[in-house]
């Protein structure tokens, strides 16, 4: 026998009863995910919203059906509203592009008022979308994490973002967004408006030599940075020697990600100049920077200015055998480093 038909009251009943009676410990559950949301009717999510909204914590959804994702995000609009528990949201293809659509989410995060962690990434929202999503985030008090990551954000977007967030101490994910070349000089604008910001990711955004700049610039005045993650923004020589001034002025970084950036041996020598009396420096990731082979021993020296880094990764940057025994009598020597990780050696 079916328990379900869409668009049955008479079976939704039986449904609620039979979860009533049968699952009554879904009531307690604290952590609930939907991967396949299209394989539920919007009804059963529904239920099930409404069967866990009392005690939920963390919620994640993704893949809701082309259909029903304007239905699916007034269901959440009124759980969010009801919901006094809710401290990790995540949403993934759920119809955030449209306009419409966002504006209902945006009128639900208004009133989560115990929500601190929101993930939004791969939505694909237009800048009417992110303005409709700042002034869900300008009434919201509790937000202290937001991820953006994916969106292909165009830099008059992050602004409008950026604006609401200039007074809030939020962690602030932006990886993976496209920035318009003819839109470089609003980067920084943007950026100085994140002055409380400890966790900035902008990786993946095929940053160029102008916008390394005004990272410097922002890096030279931040004093809340703690973690900055730039991975994959093919930098290159020119940019990391510009960063390296900006490193250079920054006394608030712990932590910094600068991975598969092309940055060639002069890049890193930079970088660990730059970091060399930097004790602030915790974490560094320099893996995957296309090292030659006659710069395998310069690269590993200039790392012996990094002495104070306690997690190092140096992975994937052709490194030998013998490369690593021989800064092995360097590690010995180092009080500082507990987590060395130099995977792909040949």
């Amino acid at each position: 026998m079916s328990l379900y038909t869409k668009n049955s009251k008479a079976k939704l009943d039986v449904v609620r009863n039979f979860w009533t009676k049968h699952i009554k410990g879904l009531v307690e559950i604290k952590k609930l995910e939907i991967s396949k949301a299209d394989s539920y009717p919007i009804d059963r999510i529904k239920l099930i919203l409404d069967t866990v909204k009392d005690k939920l914590k963390i919620l994640k959804i993704s893949n809701v059906e082309n259909k029903d994702r304007n239905e699916f995000l007034k269901i959440l609009e009124n759980f969010l509203k009801e919901n006094n528990t809710l401290t990790e949201l995540t949403l993934n293809s759920v119809g955030l592009y449209l306009p419409e659509n966002m504006k209902i989410f945006a009128d639900g995060l208004k009133q989560a008022n115990t929500l601190k962690t929101l993930s939004i990434p791969s939505s694909y929202f237009c800048e009417e979308g992110a303005k409709l999503l700042a002034g869900g985030l300008k009434e919201n008090k509790s937000i202290t994490s937001l991820d953006v990551s994916n969106n292909h954000l165009e830099i008059e977007s992050l602004g409008h973002l950026a604006d609401v967030l200039a007074n809030k101490e939020i962690i602030t994910f932006l990886n993976t967004n496209s920035l318009r070349a003819e839109a470089e000089g609003l980067f920084l604008n943007a950026l100085s408006k994140l002055k409380h910001v400890k966790t900035l990711d902008i990786s993946s955004c095929s940053l160029t030599e102008l916008k390394i700049q005004e990272l410097a610039e922002f890096l030279g005045e931040s004093t809340s940075i703690e973690t900055l993650k730039l991975k994959k923004n093919n930098l290159g020589e020119a940019s990391a020697e510009i960063l390296a001034g900006g490193l250079q002025k920054n006394n608030s970084l712990t932590s910094l990600d600068v991975s598969v950036n092309n940055l060639k041996l002069k890049g890193l020598e930079c970088l660990a100049g730059a970091l060399a009396n930097k004790k602030n420096i915790t974490s560094l990731n320099i893996s995957s920077n296309c090292l030659k082979t006659d710069e395998k021993m310069a690269f590993l020296n200039a790392l012996r200015k990094l002495a104070h880094v306690k997690t190092l990764n140096i992975s994937f940057n052709g490194l030998t055998v013998q490369n690593i025994q021989e800064f092995a009598i360097f590690l010995g020597e180092s009080t500082s480093i507990k987590t060395l990780d130099f995977a792909g050696m040949i």
